[in-house]
Parts: C-alpha cells; structure tokens; sequence
C-alpha cells in the first residue's frame, strides 16, 4: 500500500532517493516517466516472495503532467516486467472514490476485488484493492 504523501516524499533528498534504490534487488522494479527530459512519475512494482503475484504501488504523476500518457506508459512497463517474471497477477491500491486512478485501472484492465482498508493509520481515506489478472 502507497500511504506516503507527496509532503513526506518531497522532503527527501537525493540522497535518500539513492539509497532506497540501492536497496532494490531483482523482485523490485522502480519505474519513472519523463517527458522533455524531465522526470515526472514515478511508480514500484514488488514481486512477492511467492513469485506469483507482484504489487504496484506508489504511482504518482506530477499534477501538470496527469492526462500526458505517462501514467499509462508506466502502467504498461509495470505489466510488461511483471508478465515477464511470471507473476499471474498485478495488485494495487487506489484511493475510493478517486475517479482518474480508477478509470486509468479499470481502463487497463484492472478489477475492484471489494477489499478495503485505511490509506494509513489515523486516515479517513479508504483504499480500494484491484487486481489485474495477467495471461
């Protein structure tokens, strides 16, 4: 589950950023999207230590870049590795009732599984669970 917030995110340095992507092996797959040169997304996918399915999490576009394809170009990249790892299933959080994430899932496959929970503790937001089954 992506329960950070982008004030949280934004306080790390580069620094910080190095050293988690360092800290990444063969079952973790960060994707960013960048448009003009400039990075603006970014998402994780995790492949889980049964090898069967993988979580994408942490997906987020810079709001002046939503509706550009890069959320959807990162979508693809996060289904193509996970395929290619042989993962029968791709699962996500989406925050309930947030329209756009939703679309973009549903629109690349992506199921609503009717399971919830909190965002993060002490949250009023409920996350939906969503599942995209892959061939």
């Amino acid at each position: 589950m992506f329960g950070s917030t982008y004030g949280d995110a934004s306080q790390l340095t580069d620094r910080d950023w190095t050293a988690r992507l360092t800290r990444a092996d063969h079952r973790d797959c960060p994707l960013s999207a960048r448009i003009d040169g400039s990075v603006v997304g970014m998402a994780w996918v995790r492949l889980e230590s049964s090898a069967t399915e993988a979580h994408l999490f942490q997906m987020w576009v810079a709001p002046a870049h939503r509706r550009s394809g890069a959320a959807m170009a990162m979508l693809a990249s996060a289904i193509e590795w996970a395929r290619e790892r042989g993962a029968t299933a791709l699962i996500l959080s989406v925050t309930a009732g947030n329209s756009p994430a939703g679309r973009l899932y549903g629109a690349a496959g992506f199921q609503r599984t009717g399971a919830t929970e909190p965002l993060r503790e002490g949250s009023a937001l409920i996350v939906e669970e969503m599942r995209l089954v892959l061939h």
